[in-house]
């Protein structure tokens, strides 16, 4: 069994997920310092201060909960500076990449027969890929858009999980509340039989 915690493996993927870092702040850093763009400040000084406690609530449910409990959160700790929004869509930004790097390692490991060294490399490309396309500047710079960023993390994490669960290995035992696990292992075994 293959894992990304194996000497070597894990010695790269330190690297991948430092140059993931380090590439993430490089493209995007400029955008901490930036001001509020479009709505940002209407929404965070009309909806999220003027709320009072009112997003800290579970019931009864808010529209799009998550998103504005994480505004609420960044407007409690720096009011309306805009840096500590940026820097909360960067964080969520370069988790979403590593989730994408553990998803392409994991599914081409056991998916395919090229290799640990060669998963390793080609998911390294894929979440640099993903880290760097034009498509995502928008959710990462745009504070409103957080919730684009916010749904695309849970997404890759459920999808994450999925793989986690059915590989069954003892070591992600902390995970298995979340992961999926299946009924009878015999239906793993008789799936990758028919694919190998």
């Amino acid at each position: 069994m293959t894992t990304p915690d194996s000497p070597s493996t894990g010695k790269h993927f330190s690297f991948i997920i430092l140059g993931l870092f380090l590439l993430i702040l490089l493209t995007y850093g400029n955008t901490v310092s930036a001001p509020f763009n479009f709505d940002d400040e209407v929404v965070i000084s009309h909806e999220i201060a003027s709320s009072g406690d009112r997003f800290y609530q579970l019931y009864p449910p808010q529209y799009r909960n998550l998103f504005y409990l994480s505004l609420a959160v960044n407007y409690n700790w720096g009011q309306l500076n805009p840096e500590g929004y940026h820097l909360f869509n960067l964080a969520l930004h370069f988790f979403t990449a590593v989730t994408v790097l553990l998803i392409a390692f994991f599914t081409l490991d056991r998916g395919t027969s090229v290799g640990r060294k060669a998963a390793v490399s080609i998911s390294g490309i894929v979440a640099f890929l993903f880290a760097l396309n034009p498509v995502h500047s928008e959710t990462v710079t745009y504070i409103s858009a957080r919730a684009t960023g916010m749904a695309a993390w849970f997404y890759f994490l459920s999808l994450l999980f999925f793989i986690l669960g059915s590989l069954k290995v003892s070591r992600f035992r902390l995970l298995s509340p979340v992961c999926y696990r299946s009924e009878e292992r015999r239906v793993g075994k008789e799936c990758r039989s028919r694919w190998s």
